[in-house]
């Protein structure tokens, strides 16, 4: 099925948001999983506006010959890499070749850059469509959901080093870390984080003599309760990084953090403060890729594979 494909314009994020909203409670609830966002649509336009803040003129939808909206697909271009964002095709849509004309464009947009992504290892018709594409997973990741006392949370000390909330001048710290155990660089992304003055982002760094051996951002919204993105050298810098998040940003709430899979000691400390494998992730490369070092916790708000 051909489709008209042009950059989304301030006009359509009602009904962008509404075809995010649909699109991946359907697939979820027609594979026997309860909806990922129980707000209402409306909750879904916190994904367009903040891509469109980092990325403007980077999200391109389609539209069929009656000017339906059937997909969406956000792009997040970066030094580095072009990171591929939440794409969604109308459940009436579903199988017509949508998604694939919209990864062609990440051909386009990306050159000779790699492409990066984070996608469901439960969504095998996903998978497979990126496989064709030529991406390959290069690390897996556990969701897991963290029930936090409406009393707060409390986390032992594990290291000589102390958590605390980060400041617009950690900016260059960061970027290092990340440059380090990721191999890339999302400046615009963590300046975003680190100046946000909506009270949804708060941002926290692990330091130690001065250097900054860690760092995670953490979002509280109706659509999105997440921790991440973030990364640090070990697993007790990582638990402290997550304590403290947790017991400043949601309590009383369910959040979810992505932890590598292969990182078991940590799974199973986060399994004993109450927390539950509730999916896994695979992030995808088309082109190179750095093997994640430390401990990496991607997001999906902005992508962060």
């Amino acid at each position: 099925m051909r489709v008209q494909l042009k950059p989304a314009e301030s006009g359509d994020r009602s009904e962008i948001a509404r075809l995010i909203h649909l699109s991946t409670n359907t697939w979820y609830q027609r594979h026997g999983r309860e909806a990922i966002f129980p707000a209402g649509p409306d909750s879904c336009e916190l994904f367009v506006d903040i891509y469109h803040r980092l990325d403007r003129g980077h999200h391109w939808i389609a539209r069929d010959e009656r000017g339906v909206l059937c997909g969406s697909c956000f792009f997040h271009p970066r030094d580095t890499h072009l990171g591929l964002g939440i794409m969604n095709v109308h459940p009436d849509y579903f199988g017509c070749g949508i998604a694939a004309q919209l990864l062609a464009k990440a051909d386009e947009l990306a050159g000779d850059l790699p492409v990066r992504l984070l996608s469901s290892a439960l969504n095998l018709d996903s998978y497979a469509l990126y496989h064709r594409a030529g991406f390959a997973p290069y690390a897996v990741y556990q969701d897991m959901a963290i029930a936090v006392p409406a009393q707060g949370f409390s986390f032992p000390r594990l290291t000589r080093g102390r958590v605390r909330a980060a400041r617009p001048e950690d900016l260059p710290g960061i970027l290092l870390l990340e440059r380090e155990l990721l191999g890339i660089e999302r400046r615009n992304d963590i300046d975003y984080f680190l100046n946000d003055a909506s009270g949804l982002w708060r941002v926290a760094v692990w330091e130690l003599d001065g250097g900054i051996g860690g760092y995670l951002a953490s979002v509280a919204h109706p659509a999105s309760r997440l921790l991440g993105p973030g990364c640090c050298h070990s697993e007790e810098i990582a638990l402290e990084l997550l304590g403290w998040m947790l017991d400043r940003h949601h309590r009383g709430s369910v959040p979810v953090v992505l932890v590598p899979a292969r990182r078991s000691a940590l799974s199973q400390v986060l399994l004993q403060w109450g927390g539950r494998i509730c999916e896994l992730h695979l992030a995808q490369v088309k082109g190179r890729a750095q093997q994640p070092g430390g401990v990496v916790m991607p997001s999906f708000l902005p992508e962060s594979g």
